[in-house]
């Protein structure tokens, strides 16, 4: 609750600010008297602003989508090594105690992680042509 009273005290200060400043450089430039502003509005500037404007927001839009996207490609590999090390702790947990592990636990467990890693190496391949091509060269 707090952090949306927050938030709209700044929002109100930034407004002020900018209300301020606005005054001041009215004052500043009202000695100016060769600055002037038309009346008229030419047809052809009110298009070039709404074709700016427009390409803006189409550029905005693709960027966002790009992080986006790269956001959730991290969110994937941070799942995935959150599920190696969820395999992983235990094990280091009983070989702290010193407590001796069944075979067939280990080896459960042991294709649990390579399955993980072999996960987690495919989708590296998938989402970095250049990645998995160098690697490809270097076997060869």
């Amino acid at each position: 609750m707090s952090t949306g009273v927050n938030k709209i005290i700044a929002t109100v200060i930034i407004l002020i600010i900018g209300i301020v400043l606005g005054w001041i450089a009215c004052l500043l430039f009202e000695d100016y008297s060769f600055l002037f502003l038309d009346k008229d509005v030419n047809l052809m500037d009110i298009f070039a602003i709404l074709t700016d404007l427009f390409i803006a927001a189409i550029i905005v839009s693709v960027v966002e989508k790009g992080l986006q996207n790269k956001r959730i490609e991290k969110d994937i590999y941070i799942t995935e090594l959150n599920s190696i090390i969820n395999i992983l702790e235990p094990l280091g947990d009983k070989c702290a105690k010193d407590t001796t592990l069944s075979y067939a636990v280990t080896v459960y467990n042991i294709a649990r992680t390579r399955k993980s890693f072999v996960r987690l190496w495919t989708l590296i391949e998938e989402s970095d042509y250049q990645f998995s091509k160098r690697q490809n060269e270097k076997k060869e």
